[in-house]
Order: structure tokens, then C-alpha cells, then sequence
């Protein structure tokens, strides 16, 4: 009500100040609270948003208080409180964005609309103070500050959201039908939020750089939010035919909200089509009066506001949570190679250690039935180190360079994760044994090394401490590779392999609800980072007797290698 009075009584000066006071003071925090209402459900991101939503409600009446002053130095210092609360916002995003991964989709919009907020509170530093950022001059600085507070931020965050409620980047469960549901609406959100993603940064570049780049940015992101305003209003509309009086108020401000974003995005494309936008435009086709008494108005009141309040009134969960998974801290100083646990003082001479896991059954989970698996199969994860494998690998043409190259690296430097590159290297040789715990959040962890005899030289191939860990219930196992002052960290779920009796174990997180712990990780002295790879192993047991698996890797999505393996019991010492 403190802004509706101000913007009445003329206190911000001009409606463009009004609207970027209105999305700092308002739109923000309201998109705060959406994003985060079920924290409780999120113990790995609860500890930050505590900190960034506290900022950002303190922040926030110093962003509104700079336009109760002239242009100058104080408002500038006023807004620049604003802008290292927007800076916590974006590192808390990031932070989560590289613990999570890039994946499902609506968290990442949500965090990259995280991320763009700081370059909104610049801009509106610059404008409070005065300046004139490269070269652009008065209204065109407050223009952009607002363009980052809601096209930026707002945008994203709503999308992000709506896509929590459509169940994200899968198309819409049958058990959630209402009239507009349908197979192609999760296909449209996954191609509308990429480019709405990256159309908001390509229209600024294409406005500040370049007007042969600005007009086809700005039909992008028209063409992206376009879709998005559907899924909005999509949602909208669900809300309108569910029960309660809460759920069909919000579900007509979504409704409105979709309207209003297709008629502030007509302008925004007329606007940066026609050069309106740039500094030589002396005389724009479409006026910055007229930008923002109809694009800022129907952006800000229409669609900013009311789809924030609709979706903080009524926040979305998150279909997938961030779990908090035990890490191991055992980093190399320099060179791993095959006698690192021993020289680390790692080794516990007291346990004796035969397989990859005591128990395969101990791993068993509700979509995972232990007893499945073929003795034979099950034997060797239990006594690994009674059998040799043989591998044979293929590199994908796109990574065969960089595989010889990393193979290379590895041997001579790291001593560590040397992966095949050609068939005949020999037979491989698997070591287990007994870990202290010392240096590890993981129960009864055990050590690892797979060798090869090169030239009479025993080379390490794979040097990995293998445990079972528990997430949420979930047993997981986890198998971290040392490497210098980090680890790599592959946490696996079991499952049943594609032949009979078979055993899959992946690293690729399930397209379900709720939770998973399984990917690659790079864990550091200052946390862990999910990293864009899976694998997944297959092991079974052919008619004739035979052990056979496979090993599949892959980067963003891109298969980069697989690996054939012939197991063989090893023979007796001695023969």
C-alpha cells in the first residue's frame, strides 16, 4: 500500500522508477518466497535461503528509499545495499545450481533468474547515482534496470515455478488432466524455457553491441515468452477448475498474468525490432513514454505482480530436492598411483576385504530387488578380487583425440583414472582392502585398485574407495577416485540390468518425484560440485557360463566412450 501511495502521489518521480521501486520492494521478495515455501522439504538449500531472504527483506526498502531522493551519490549508495543483497540471491543460486546440476529444468530457471537479479541492481545503481554506463544515458539506465528486475528475474522465476506445478520438463501426468493438459505441453515448456533463458542476456547484448543482433534476439525471447505466457495461463486455468477459494483467486491472477506478458512482449518486439532501443535512436518508432506506460505496466502490474503473488500465495513444490549426501575427504597431494592408500596410512590391515561390497543385498531398494541378480553376477561384486577382466573399448569419434590425450595425462602426472584406449593392454587386476575411516563420512569404506602390467610395470588404471552410504532411506554406493587436493565422486544406484539376473549400476539421477543422490561429483575443500557426466555399468551372466559387462560414459548427454569387459576367474597362486 506504501508504493500504491507513492506511485500516486508522484513521490518516484516518473512511472519507470516507479515500476523498478515496485519490482525491488515487491516483485523480488514475493518471487523469494515462491521459490523457496517448502524449504523444509530441502534441508540442502534451507541454511541459504535463511541468509539470502533475510538480506533481501532488509535490502529491499534501501532499493525503494533511492527514489525518495535526487540522483546522486546517496541514492546510489542507498541502491548499492540493494545490490550486494541481489549478489547473495545469485551466489546462493549458484551455489545450488552446482551442487544440483543443470537438471530439471524449472530449478534452473528459477536459479538463472537467481542470477541475472544482480545485473538489474547495477543498472539501478547507475541510475541512482547518475551515471552512464557505456555511454547510455537517462531514461535508458532505469529502462534496463527494470527490463533485469522483471524480464530478468520475474520471467524466469515464474516460469520456473509454473514448470514445478506441470511437473517440469516431463509432459503433464494423466492423473493431473484438466481440460488444457495435454502431451504437447510439456514439449512446449521444454523448448520455451531455453529460449526465454537465453533470450533476456541476447536482447540486452543485441541493445548494447549490436542492432543486427537485437532484432532476431527480440523475436526470440517474444517467440519464448509467448510459450510461456500458454503454460502460465495453462496453470491458470487448472487452478480455476480445482476446489477452493485460494486456488481459483490465484488460478485468474496466472490467467491475467499470461495476457499481460503476450501484450507487454508485443511492445518489447517492437521496441528492439524497429532500433527503438539504441543509443542512435533519436526519434524511436516506439517511444520510451510509450515503452513504459504500456510494456512496463502490463510487464510490472500485469504480469510481474500478479504471477508473483499468485504463485507465493499458492508456491509450488519442488519435484526434486537437493539431498545431502556424506562426502569423502580423501584427496591426493600430488601423484595417486597404485600404492596411495598405503602411503596415505589408510589402510586397515585388521579388515579383510574381498568384493566391491560385503553385501549386494544390503543395496537393495524399493526399485531394486537384490535376490533378482544371478549368483554369478552377485559373486563377483562379493569377490571381485577372484577374477581378471579384459577390456575392450570404443571411443565415440568426437572424444577419440581427447582420450588418447587424457590416457596420456593421466599415466605420467596423475596416476590415476587411465582409461583404456585400445584393446590389447592385458589382463586388468582388481586389489581390495580395508580403509580407515579417518578422512571419510562413509562407513566401513574400502580401497580399490585396478592394475595393469605395462612393460613389466604395474600401472594403476583406477584407484577408488568404495562404501555404501544411506540418502533419505536410499542406499547408494559410493566410489570417490582421489585426485590432487579433490576427489571425483560417482554415487551409483543399483538396478536391474536389461538381460535377466543382469546388474546396473548408474549415476544418472531417475526422471521421478522426490529425491536422488545418484551422479558424478567433484568434491573440493569447499564442497562438491555436480558435474555434467553419467555412467552406467552392466554386468551379466551369458548362457555359456560367461561374465560379460559394459561401461558406458557420457558428457551432457553425449555418449564418450564404452568399455566391453570379459570377466575370468583368476587362477590359483601357484598354477
Amino acid at each position: 500500500m506504501g508504493w500504491v501511495f507513492a506511485a500516486l502521489t508522484g513521490t518516484f518521480g516518473d512511472v519507470a522508477s516507479a515500476l523498478v521501486a515496485l519490482g525491488a520492494g515487491v516483485v523480488v521478495p514475493l518471487g523469494l518466497i515462491a521459490t523457496c515455501a517448502h524449504r523444509q522439504a530441502q534441508p540442502a538449500v534451507a541454511r541459504s535461503f535463511d541468509v539470502v531472504s533475510l538480506s533481501a527483506s532488509l535490502a529491499a526498502p534501501f532499493a525503494v528509499a533511492s527514489f525518495l531522493i535526487p540522483r546522486g551519490q546517496a541514492a546510489g549508495a542507498l541502491a548499492t545495499v540493494w545490490l550486494a543483497a541481489t549478489l547473495l540471491v545469485a551466489g546462493s543460486a549458484a551455489a545450488r545450481a552446482l551442487r544440483r546440476g543443470a537438471a530439471p529444468l524449472e530449478e534452473l530457471a528459477i536459479d538463472v533468474g537467481h542470477l541475472y537479479l544482480p545485473v538489474g541492481a547495477a543498472w539501478l545503481v547507475a541510475a541512482r547515482a547518475g551515471l552512464e554506463p557505456m555511454g547510455f544515458r537517462e531514461p535508458v539506465v532505469t529502462f534496463t534496470a527494470n527490463h533485469f528486475h522483471y524480464a530478468g528475474f520475474a520471467a524466469p522465476v515464474v516460469i520456473g515455478l509454473v514448470g514445478r506445478e506441470l511437473g517440469g520438463s516431463r509432459a503433464a501426468r494423466a492423473d493431473e488432466a484438466a481440460p488444457l493438459a495435454g502431451q504437447g505441453l510439456g514439449r512446449l515448456y521444454r523448448v520455451t524455457t531455453p529460449i526465454v533463458l537465453a533470450g533476456i542476456p541476447l536482447v540486452a547484448a543485441g541493445i548494447t553491441l549490436s542492432q543486427s543482433l537485437e532484432k532476431p534476439a527480440a523475436f526470440l525471447l517474444g517467440a519464448g515468452m509467448l510459450g510461456a505466457a500458454t503454460c502460465i495461463a495453462t496453470v491458470g486455468a487448472r487452478r480455476l477448475f480445482a476446489r477452493g477459494l485460494g486456488s481459483r483467486l490465484t488460478g485468474f491472477g496466472l490467467l491475467l498474468a499470461g495476457g499481460s506478458l503476450v501484450v507487454s512482449m508485443g511492445f518489447a518486439v517492437a521496441f528492439a525490432a524497429t532500433g527503438s532501443a539504441g543509443r542512435g535512436a533519436a526519434e524511436p518508432v516506439v517511444s520510451f513514454s510509450t515503452m513504459v506506460a504500456l510494456h512496463g505496466a502490463a510487464n510490472a502490474l500485469g504480469f510481474g505482480l500478479l504471477a508473483s503473488l499468485a504463485l507465493a500465495l499458492q508456491p509450488p513444490a519442488p519435484r526434486v530436492r537437493v539431498p545431502e549426501i556424506p562426502w569423502p575427504r580423501v584427496f591426493a597431494r600430488g601423484f595417486v598411483g597404485p600404492d596411495f592408500f598405503e602411503r596415505s596410512g589408510l589402510v586397515d590391515p585388521a579388515r579383510e576385504v574381498r568384493g566391491q561390497v560385503s553385501s549386494l543385498a544390503a543395496l537393495g531398494h524399493a526399485g531394486f530387488d537384490a535376490s533378482t541378480v544371478h549368483d554369478d553376477v552377485r559373486r563377483f561384486y562379493e569377490r571381485t578380487a577372484d577374477y581378471v577382466l579384459y577390456a575392450d573399448p570404443t571411443w565415440r569419434t568426437p572424444f577419440v583425440a581427447a582420450g588418447r590425450l587424457h590416457a596420456r595425462v593421466m599415466a605420467r602426472l596423475v596416476g590415476q583414472l587411465v582409461l583404456p584406449t585400445t584393446r590389447d593392454e592385458g589382463p586388468v587386476h582388481t586389489e581390495l582392502f580395508g580403509l580407515r575411516a579417518e578422512r571419510d563420512e562413509r562407513k566401513e569404506p574400502i580401497g580399490y585398485v585396478r592394475c595393469v602390467d605395462v612393460g613389466g610395470e604395474r600401472r594403476a588404471s583406477f584407484v577408488a574407495s568404495y562404501a555404501r552410504i544411506e540418502v533419505e532411506g536410499q542406499p547408494y554406493l559410493s566410489c570417490a577416485f582421489p585426485l590432487p587436493r579433490c576427489a571425483l565422486v560417482a554415487v551409483l544406484c543399483l538396478e536391474a540390468g536389461a538381460v535377466d539376473g543382469g546388474l546396473a549400476l548408474t549415476s544418472a539421477s531417475p526422471e521421478r518425484e522426490g529425491s536422488s543422490a545418484a551422479g558424478m561429483y567433484l568434491v573440493t575443500p569447499l564442497g562438491a560440485l555436480r558435474l555434467p557426466l553419467s555412467e552406467r555399468l552392466e554386468l551379466w551372466r551369458e548362457e555359456g557360463g560367461a561374465l560379460r559387462a559394459t561401461h558406458v560414459a557420457r558428457l551432457a548427454g553425449l555418449t564418450c566412450f564404452s568399455i566391453a569387459y570379459a570377466i575370468e576367474p583368476r587362477e590359483p597362486a601357484g598354477r
